[in-house]
C-alpha cells in the first residue's frame, strides 16, 4: 500500500500501485529520492518540482551517455505532469559507501579503495568523447569528473566498486574537483584523518589550494 503522504504524480502512483515505496534519500527539501521495491526488482524514483526539470533532463542525458564508459543505473523513464519531474532508474548491486562497514570499522582502507575508483573513473572515461563540461572546475589538468563524489554516490559490494550514482553534474574539469569533494565527504561520513589515505589510492599528494578553491566552489552550488 502506497503511503498517501508521498509526494509523486498521480500517474506515476497508480502505474506502480502494487509496489512498495519507501524514502530513500531526502537531503534537500522539496528533492525527495525514492525507493521501488516489486516482486523482483528494485527501482529509485528522484522527484524534483516542474520548475527544475532542467535538472533532470542534465542527469538524464549523462547517464546515457556515461553507460558506455561506467557503471552507472540503467533509466527506465523520465516525464513531468506540469507540477512535479521524475527520473526513474534500476538499482545497481551494492551498498552506499556511507553505510560500508568499513566507513566506520576500516576507514583507511575504504579511503584507499575510493581514490583508486576515482583514479579509474579519470583514467578510463575518454575527455575526447565526453560532450559535457563542469564549467565549476573549468582550468587545471582536464578529465571526465563524475562532479559529485561523495561516499553516498558509490556504491560497493565487498571491496568492489560496482557503480556510481548521481551523475548530473558529470562533465569535463580539473581532476581536482572530484578529489576536492571527495576528500571531504571521507572525513565528512568517516571521520578525520583519512583524507590521505584517499589521495594515496588516487596516486597523487594533495594539492591544498586547489582542495580549498573547490571545496568552497562546490559548498556555493544550489
Amino acid at each position: 500500500m502506497i503511503d498517501p503522504l508521498i509526494d509523486l504524480p498521480r500517474d506515476l502512483l497508480e502505474r506502480y500501485a502494487d509496489w512498495s515505496f519507501d524514502e530513500a534519500y531526502h537531503h534537500t527539501p522539496g528533492r525527495p529520492t525514492y525507493r521501488l521495491d516489486g516482486v523482483a526488482e528494485t527501482r529509485f524514483v528522484k522527484v524534483l518540482p516542474a520548475s527544475l526539470e532542467r535538472v533532470l533532463i542534465d542527469e538524464v542525458m549523462r547517464l546515457r551517455w556515461a553507460a558506455e564508459w561506467l557503471s552507472v543505473p540503467e533509466l527506465v523513464e523520465h516525464g513531468t505532469d506540469g507540477e512535479l519531474s521524475w527520473l526513474m532508474t534500476r538499482a545497481l548491486p551494492g551498498v552506499d559507501a556511507s553505510v560500508h562497514p568499513w566507513c566506520k570499522g576500516d576507514p583507511e582502507r575504504l579511503a584507499t579503495v575510493l581514490g583508486a575508483a576515482l583514479r579509474g573513473l579519470h583514467d578510463g572515461v575518454p575527455v575526447r568523447e565526453c560532450p559535457f563540461a563542469l564549467p565549476e572546475a573549468d582550468d587545471g589538468d582536464q578529465v571526465v569528473l563524475h562532479g559529485d563524489f561523495c561516499l553516498p554516490n558509490v556504491l560497493l559490494t565487498g571491496e568492489v566498486v560496482t557503480g556510481f550514482i548521481d551523475v548530473g553534474r558529470l562533465g569535463i574539469g580539473d581532476r581536482w574537483w572530484d578529489l576536492a569533494v571527495g576528500s571531504a565527504s571521507i572525513t565528512r561520513n568517516c571521520g578525520p584523518g583519512h583524507e590521505e589515505a584517499f589521495f594515496a589510492g588516487y596516486g597523487l599528494s594533495p594539492d591544498r589550494e586547489r582542495v580549498q578553491r573547490y571545496r568552497e566552489a562546490y559548498d556555493a552550488l544550489p
